[in-house]
Formats: structure tokens, C-alpha cells, sequence
């Protein structure tokens, strides 16, 4: 499960938007949209890209990606 919030956070803190995303991801802004809001999931080459665009740390990354349940 994706943390939404944070993900949308790195993208406006690099003042990227989530177009620009979507086009270096190569797919549509609507896909990206339902990937964010975990409606589908990411590809593990669409995860590399952002990790590598936004230089996230393993924290960060972990964080984002791999959301943990209490």
C-alpha cells in the first residue's frame, strides 16, 4: 500500500506535478492518479524511476512504498 500523502508531498517538494510524473513514467495521468490513490499498483520500474527522480532515501522509499500496518 502506497502513503499517499507522503508520495504527493515529494512530488510538490521537488515541484514536480503529477503530469510531469505521469510522462516520465510513460503512462496517463488518470493511471498514475489510481496508483497514488492505491486503486492499482505500481510497476517495480515506475517505483526505481520515482525513488531515482526524487533521490529518496531507503527510509524515504520504504516509507512511500512499502507502508507498514500496526
Amino acid at each position: 500500500m502506497i502513503n499517499t500523502h507522503l508520495l504527493r508531498y515529494l512530488i510538490a517538494k521537488n515541484g514536480d506535478t503529477t503530469e510531469a510524473l505521469a510522462l516520465d513514467l510513460g503512462i496517463s495521468r488518470t493511471s498514475l492518479s489510481s496508483k497514488i490513490n492505491n486503486k492499482n499498483e505500481f510497476k517495480l520500474s515506475e517505483v526505481q524511476k520515482i525513488i531515482e527522480k526524487y533521490k529518496m532515501s531507503c527510509t524515504q522509499a520504504q516509507d512511500t512504498f512499502f507502508m507498514k500496518f500496526i
